[in-house]
């Protein structure tokens, strides 16, 4: 099963080192293979490194690609996570 969204970074910080290690956890949290894609990059969401490569500042639009059993909940669960800001305030 494959399940895409759009994401937006709706942070005022962008990805940086600690909404990338959030987005990375939860990520790994399930079975489904899980890309991030920014333009012609593309990066494996379970990777706090690879999340951090996409250089995507406040604004920036993302693709969510997940394939697995739990593609949908991984997608819905990261949706969630890019619309409360990464947690953060």
């Amino acid at each position: 099963m494959e399940r895409r969204a759009e994401l937006v970074v709706a942070s005022a910080r962008g990805i940086h080192l600690i909404s990338a290690s959030r987005i990375a956890a939860l990520a790994s949290r399930f079975g489904a293979t899980i890309e991030l894609r920014r333009g012609a990059v593309a990066v494996n969401a379970k990777d706090v490194a690879d999340v951090l490569q996409l250089a995507a500042g406040p604004g920036a639009e993302l693709e969510c690609v997940a394939r697995g059993e739990d593609a949908a909940a991984a997608v819905a669960a990261l949706v969630t996570l890019f619309q409360e800001r990464f947690g953060e305030s």
